[in-house]
């Protein structure tokens, strides 16, 4: 475990100071007053800044009794063969859930390939929807494995095969020959072109129900453990169905790989007033770069029923600026001068009446939305989020913050009860003394868990602060990226034995995998419980309790 220079927090009695650490330079920050009784604590947050950000996590601990404790360490993500690994085990972990276990074995038993070439036309009957958002239907004596996005279980449709592969087929959908009972219409006019969301045309009732399912499954198939048939929880529904997401990132069209000087010259004598600005769509399109690779283009996307009404309304200022800026920036020579130009461009906050916007080098546009500085599109820009009963949290517009803020008083709540719930009667153990909140980002757990606790705040965890842990009751919650918990760090928590871990993940598939190596290490799944944070979409949040 090496320690790096992370985000330092402190929020705790008067007079103390907050130290953050911003790179290698050290400053200070005032401390938040003890808030009055029914009022939201406001805890300063200094967020790490340049491009090394992203690439570390940190650990946070908070205690509570005799001895409160108040400390943090940073870790590095895995890098190099380490990482090489992991994205192996993830890749098979992906692939593991992309269709239920006996579709994926009756694919494999087929050794004769496609029974159809792409550009087929063919009817299929839709069985389930795979985790990732697509129906699944299987095709002739072999049962071929066919999945497309748009199709519904127990439908009957017409489609387009799109792609053959080595065990099964995707296809495009054509028309619904017979609907399913639980379709219905969606919000959004690019739906099924883009890929930001794969469940607008199902009820919000079966979305739930589907994702609670491809939970189950996951933890089936991939953990392998043999859990209570009732372990995993009814999905727990998001406030606001539509108009929840409080960031977004539009595109600007690119050219192919490999073809970026050429285009480049093409786009700067072309209509930059029409140059899409949206994200990609969900479908593979003919167009291809020199090698014959397929390459997905950018579907324009003016307005984002997903996005929450403040961003809708600044978003057609920042498209008109962003395309005025890529005119004003390319010189016609090549592709990577109009990204530089871009990316250097001074960029500015603002509020959703006057929004500006600047292409990253990736030419991604930023729009946040939060509760104190309104629509804000520069990344560096820090900006407060309120979230009713847990606090106000100060964070970089560019970095990251759970963008779904309807449902995070219920969220956090179940997660700090989990962690600081009382043992079931009869037990011998006690309730936990220490949070430790690992991929803690701003602190949303631990900040929040500051009023049970006597002090609350995030320091460089030291060696010499071991000893203050003898003879604690651990809890810990790990909140890691889809990746999943890094090697060292799933080794260190379980050399550290807390009572009590509480895994929250926004990937099901990483979650049991990592799960299998905490049920090796004595630790039993108490319960599951699915969140909501994306509805319309195939991506779900999990918390587990482990004992």
């Amino acid at each position: 475990m090496r320690s790096l220079a992370t985000d330092l927090m402190y929020a705790g009695r008067p007079g103390l100071e907050a130290v953050a650490a911003v790179g290698h330079q050290v400053r200070r920050l005032p401390t938040a007053s003890p808030h009055p009784s029914g009022s939201l604590p406001a805890f300063p947050v200094a967020a790490s800044r340049g491009p090394r950000q992203d690439k570390h996590c940190s650990w946070q601990l908070v205690g509570a009794g005799l001895a409160p404790l108040a400390f943090g360490v940073g870790c590095r993500r895995l890098t190099g063969r380490s990482a090489k690994r992991a994205g192996q085990q993830l890749r098979s972990s992906f692939s593991s859930v992309a269709a239920p276990a006996q579709d994926v074995q009756r694919a494999e038993a087929s050794t004769k390939g496609a029974p159809f070439t792409e550009g087929s036309v063919v009817t299929l009957q839709v069985e389930s929807l795979t985790s990732q958002g697509q129906g699944l239907a299987r095709y002739g004596p072999s049962g071929w494995v066919v999945m497309l996005f748009g199709a519904l279980p127990g439908e009957e449709v017409e489609a387009r095969i799109v792609r053959n592969f080595k065990r099964y087929s995707e296809a495009g959908l054509i028309r619904v020959l017979e609907a399913s009972p639980h379709r219905v219409e969606p919000r959004c006019p690019y739906f099924q072109s883009c890929s930001g969301c794969q469940y607008q045309h199902l009820s919000y009732e079966q979305q739930l129900q589907w994702k609670q399912r491809h939970v189950e499954d996951a933890l089936a198939r991939i953990s392998k453990l043999d859990l209570p048939p009732d372990v995993v929880q009814p999905t727990v529904p998001s406030p606001l169905p539509y108009h929840y997401r409080t960031k977004m990132t539009p595109h600007l069209q690119q050219p192919p790989p490999m073809r970026q000087k050429l285009a480049g010259k093409q786009v700067a004598r072309g209509d930059h007033a029409n140059v899409p600005i949206g994200f990609l769509e969900e479908s593979w399109g003919e167009l291809r770069d020199f090698t014959g690779r397929r390459w997905k283009t950018v579907i324009d996307v003016d307005q984002c029923p997903v996005a929450t009404e403040a961003i809708n309304a600044a978003l057609p200022r920042v498209r008109e600026n962003a395309r005025r800026r890529s005119a004003a920036a390319n010189d016609g020579t090549s592709f990577s001068a109009l990204a530089e130009l871009s990316a250097s461009s001074p960029s500015s906050s603002s509020s959703s009446s006057s929004p500006s916007a600047v292409a990253s080098p990736g030419f991604a546009l930023l729009l946040r939305d939060t509760t104190v500085d309104g629509v804000v599109t520069d990344g560096e820009a820090v900006v407060t989020e309120e979230i009713p009963g847990l606090g106000a949290f100060s964070f970089r517009a560019g970095g990251f913050f759970q963008n779904n803020s309807s449902i995070l008083p219920a969220f956090v709540e179940h997660v700090l009860s989990a962690v600081s719930a009382a043992p079931d009667s009869g037990s011998s153990a006690v309730r936990p003394s220490v949070l430790i909140d690992v991929y803690c980002g701003v602190g949303l757990f631990a900040l929040s868990a500051s009023a049970r606790f006597e002090q609350a705040g995030l320091r460089k965890l030291q060696r010499s602060h071991r000893s203050r842990l003898a003879g604690a009751t651990l809890a810990v919650v790990v909140d890691p990226p889809r990746s999943g918990l890094a090697a060292n760090a799933l080794k260190a928590l379980l050399r550290l034995e807390p009572s009590r871990i509480v895994y929250v993940s926004c990937d099901c598939a990483t979650q049991a995998r990592d799960l299998q190596e905490f049920t090796a290490g004595g630790y039993a799944v108490q319960s599951v419980t699915p969140f909501d944070l994306f509805p319309q979409t195939r991506h779900i949040e999990v918390v587990v309790v482990l004992d």
